[in-house]
Formats: C-alpha cells, sequence, structure tokens
C-alpha cells in the first residue's frame, strides 16, 4: 500500500548520506559470516524470509545462504520487499502466521514425546 511505502521511505531517509552503502558494507565486508553457516547445527527450525522485492539481502543471497543451513526453509515474500512488517503488514502477517505456527507445533512435539514414552 502506498501509504506505508511513503511511510517507509521516510523513515529510511532520515539517515544521513551513505548510511546504506555503509550498512551493506558492514554486512558485507567487516562482519560476513557466511563460511560460518555450514556451522550451524539445524536443531531447531530456521526460517529465511525475504521479500521478492528486496534489494538489499535477495532472493538469491538468502537461497544460498539457507542452502549451507541444516534444516532450514526459505519463504520468498511475494510483493514485498526488504522492509515487509512496515510496507504490507497485512500481507507480512500472511507469511508469518504459518511461520510461526510450525515453530509452536515443533516446540510441542518433544513434550508429547517425552510424554508417550513415559506413559
Amino acid at each position: 500500500p502506498d501509504d506505508y511505502r511513503w511511510e517507509t521511505w521516510w523513515y529510511y531517509s532520515q539517515g544521513g548520506p551513505g548510511i546504506f552503502k555503509g550498512d551493506l558494507y558492514f554486512y558485507s565486508v567487516d562482519h560476513d559470516f557466511r563460511e560460518l553457516n555450514e556451522k550451524i547445527s539445524g536443531n531447531v527450525p530456521i526460517y529465511f524470509m525475504t521479500g521478492e522485492y528486496d534489494f538489499a539481502c535477495t532472493p538469491e543471497m538468502t537461497e544460498k545462504t539457507a542452502e549451507k543451513v541444516k534444516g532450514s526453509e526459505t519463504i520468498i515474500m511475494e510483493g514485498i520487499g526488504h522492509f515487509p512488517m512496515c510496507e504490507n503488514p497485512e500481507l507480512y502477517n500472511e507469511y508469518l502466521m504459518p511461520v510461526l505456527e510450525k515453530i509452536q507445533a515443533a516446540e510441542r512435539e518433544p513434550a508429547r514425546a517425552g510424554a508417550e514414552a513415559s506413559g
């Protein structure tokens, strides 16, 4: 929705010139932890959610990262960019709520398995 887009633009434009470029340098060069992705155990659910129009962290970048993280799932959110919760909260919730439900269900599984074993 247009109102959300302009509000997000306004917030982001409040930073000084070069802020975004500096952010990208920080995440890409100063603190590039991609080589550590393979060390993530995958013992808990991991979801990578990225917007279809996210040019700071593209869907392709997200998929490459997820390929190296055991048991992770990638969700490409159609019609959304880098700030999904600001750009279109209603659409973002359509993607977020199923993920939260899966996480909640996964939390109950070990407890259920333990109860069955002791019962």
